[in-house]
Formats: C-alpha cells, structure tokens, sequence
C-alpha cells in the first residue's frame, strides 16, 4: 500500500472508530464512496482492529515482564512470524507473534501445544 493510500485509510479508519460499531459501516461506506479500493483496505483495518481483542488497551507497564522473555530467531507459521517466547506452561509454550499479510501486520499471541500431548482428549482440552 502506498503512502498516500494509507494516509486516507489511516484518516477514515481513527475516524470510524470515533462511531459506535452499529453505525461503522454506514460511516465506512459514505466516506469511501466511489473509491472500492479505499473501502476494502479501511474494512480491512476494522476487522482486523476489531479481532485484537483489547490488545492495544492493554497498560504498557503490565507488559513489562516480556523484555527479559527469551529471543526466538526467525521461526515462521504460515502469515504469523514467531518474536519471542512469553511463556512455557504444562500444555505448551506462548509466543508473542506479528501476523503479516499484504494489507496489515499486528502483534498476536501464539499458543503450541507439546508434541506429546497430540492426542484427541488434550486437543480437545486445548481448543476448550
């Protein structure tokens, strides 16, 4: 995405969020109006706000503990780039990852199961 584009994204994008989510898409609609291209990137941008669960609500300084957390290298699942380890528990270990696509690239948290714990009843108890 250009930079131009991206400004206008950026603009309607601060701008919709400013309206309840019942009324996003009718804001989203008229301020894109004629522009397809701009609509589907903006939409986008909302979905994928939307899907981050608070994570940018969360208080810097209770993420503070993730400085000392282990470096990971270069490890790749499908879109999601592995940073580091946040976390190693009894079902597996937590990741703190960046899914990247052609259109944005935001911070995610990636949970693996132990290799050991393949079976139908710990996977089930994972998804749970």
């Amino acid at each position: 995405m250009d930079q131009a584009l991206w400004k206008k994204v950026e603009a309607i994008c601060l701008a919709a969020l400013a309206h309840p989510p019942a009324k996003r898409a009718a804001f989203i609609a008229g301020a894109t109006a004629g522009d397809p291209i701009l609509r589907r990137e903006v939409e986008l941008q909302i979905a994928a706000y939307e899907q981050s669960s608070g994570f940018l609500e969360t208080p810097l300084a209770s993420l503070r503990h993730l400085e000392s957390a282990e470096p990971l290298g270069s490890g790749q699942l499908g879109s999601y780039r592995l940073v580091r380890l946040l976390a190693r528990g009894g079902m597996g270990e937590v990741f703190l990852g960046v899914q990247e696509t052609a259109s944005f690239s935001r911070p995610v948290a990636i949970k693996l199961i132990r290799m050991e714990l393949e079976k139908e009843d710990a996977l089930a108890r994972f998804r749970r």
